[in-house]
């Protein structure tokens, strides 16, 4: 399956980038909760730094999904998974 994954905010410079087409060997339905569960790892984020429940909006294909309904939402080959801050600060 091959995901595309929008970084913004801060995630973006932890991660080593914006934009990323992640390529996961899965064979199986992967839920969002899953998916977002193992991308610290995936992206070699510290998980003290990883907070995306409280701290970031999760939008697949430009809906945002709340938390409560990540274990229910399964992802298909090409979905655009974008991960922001809620609060992205100007000047």
């Amino acid at each position: 399956m091959k995901l595309k994954l929008l970084l913004l905010g801060d995630l973006a410079t932890k991660a080593g980038g914006k934009e990323l087409t992640l390529e996961l060997e899965e064979n199986r339905p992967l839920t969002l909760d899953s998916f977002l569960s193992n991308l610290s790892k995936l992206l070699k984020i510290e998980e003290e730094a990883w907070n995306i429940e409280s701290s970031y909006m999760v939008m697949v294909n430009g809906i945002s999904v709340p938390a409560e309904r990540w274990k229910e939402l399964k992802l298909k080959d090409e979905d655009l998974v974008v991960i922001a801050p809620l609060y992205i600060g100007g000047g």
